[in-house]
């Protein structure tokens, strides 16, 4: 069950026992009990400051989480039952702190109230006339802000080096070159053949420049602008994406949208029962100037994220993508050499997909882990911390899958691996007349070319 259970809190183990009684499976059973020790080691260093009779509610509620996850043979059963009482527990904790509020502030009304009486007895008393109460104007409450949402985007206005579009979007095209143009095969994930060629994109890969940042500040203004100059110049010499939105909010497109970008190196994305291998052709590439961080602040500036979810919209509905295949680079990049995922991290946690108008892609579970077997290192754990949910749910799979078919989950993953092979070769084999490096990754900028690129 766990390496020492002896170092577990008593209450801990009396509270998460009673709950394996319903979990059937005991593989799954065995791996609730490995998850919640796993959580429970980290809380036991921050519990003594939780009053001892709180604590059986705490290990509870770690528990309810746990089966939350659980899958098998009454699973659906047991992780709605978890959840009912999840939320049970929530909304009385919402009620009792509103009930301590609603005390309180009672409480401070009746005494201002009575302070209130008391002030104004005593001038009265003092000036010898009552004064009646001044009248105040009645107050305006904020009007209701409506906004319209066109059904479609169109080009507004078109320049020579600018296009303006209906949602408020501007395109600097100023930049803007001709690539290779774009050209893939997506593979048939129940078959493993691959269907036609494609020339239409079908979804965006979000990247950061990984380029030096300065903050916002006007002392900084001229070398901001600097900064965006000969980013723009270095991704336009190297083809690195399609669009690129600085630090200002502004969107340059530096590849026309035919063109294919080296933006996404070696990846794998699905959906809809088609695999997508090293996405440079079949995805649009669009980098924030940004450095990307796991934890803090959302490494955008405002201005960024505005832009951002106007250029998604315009590429999402110009070219009915589906909002599905918008991911992050770092939950779609792999190394075929080593088998593990998150080769690049930018935006492998905290993509503000909600903002954006998108799908959580961090919960669907990744063709490269489900399909493919791959699995992840020490280097991402330090990178990110957990992986993301879906890559949790895909392994938990590859367990069932292993059990099912008698094997280890070593075994299954070298015979997977090997299915990525013979799908990496033959997709390579069929895009190959339309592109001179379909499997360009990315490197860093050298320091005198300018920043760097992730």
């Amino acid at each position: 069950m766990c390496e020492d259970p002896r170092e577990l809190s008593p209450e801990f183990a009396r509270t998460i026992e009673g709950l394996t009684g319903q979990i059937k499976n005991p593989v799954e059973r065995l791996r609730f009990l490995r998850n919640c020790t796993r959580s429970v080691r980290e809380l036991e260093s921050r519990i003594p400051g939780v009053p001892r009779l709180a604590r059986p509610l705490v290990y509870r509620y770690l528990g309810w989480r746990g089966l939350t996850l659980i899958a098998g043979d009454n699973a659906a059963t047991v992780r709605k039952a978890a959840r009912g009482k999840i939320a049970t527990l929530q909304i009385a904790i919402v009620l009792a702190g509103g009930g301590l509020l609603l005390g309180a502030s009672y409480g401070t009304i009746r005494m201002a109230a009575t302070l209130s009486r008391d002030t104004a007895a005593v001038k009265t008393r003092a000036n010898g006339i009552p004064k009646a109460a001044p009248v105040r104007p009645p107050s305006k409450e904020t009007p209701t802000v409506v906004t319209e949402r066109p059904n479609s985007i169109w080009l507004v206005e078109k320049g020579r080096d600018y296009e303006l579009y209906s949602n408020g979007l501007r395109i600097d095209t100023s930049h803007r070159v001709k690539g290779t143009r774009r050209s893939f095969v997506p593979i048939d994930e129940a078959t493993g053949a691959v269907l036609a060629p494609l020339i239409e994109p079908v979804g965006i890969v979000f990247h950061t420049t990984e380029s030096d940042i300065l903050s916002l500040e006007p002392e900084n203004n001229a070398s901001l602008l600097r900064n965006s100059k000969n980013l723009v110049a270095y991704i336009k010499r190297h083809e690195f994406y399609h669009y690129l939105i600085d630090r200002f909010g502004r969107v340059y497109q530096i590849l026309n949208d035919d063109s294919r970008a080296n933006h996404a190196g070696h990846s794998v994305w699905s959906n809809e029962g088609k695999v997508y291998m090293n996405l440079n052709h079949a995805f649009f590439g669009v980098s924030f100037e940004s450095r990307f961080a796991p934890e803090g602040p959302l490494p955008l500036t405002e201005a960024q994220l505005q832009s951002g979810r106007l250029l998604t919209d315009h590429l999402v509905r110009r070219y009915n993508l589906d909002p599905r295949l918008c991911v992050g680079h770092g939950i779609v990049s792999v190394n075929p050499k080593t088998r593990k995922i998150g080769h690049h991290v930018d935006w492998a946690k905290n993509f503000p997909f909600k903002t954006f108008g998108l799908p959580n892609a961090y919960d669907v579970e990744p063709a490269s882990v489900r399909l493919f077997g791959f699995g992840y290192d020490d280097d991402l754990a330090k990178a990110i911390g957990e992986p993301w949910p879906g890559v949790l749910k895909a392994e938990a799979e590859l367990e069932r899958d292993a059990l099912t078919s008698g094997r280890s989950t070593d075994d299954l993953r070298l015979s997977l691996a090997r299915r990525f092979d013979l799908w990496f070769e033959e997709q390579s084999r069929a895009s190959a007349p339309a592109t001179k490096s379909p499997n360009s990754s990315l490197t860093t900028a050298p320091a005198a070319a300018g920043p760097g690129v992730n």
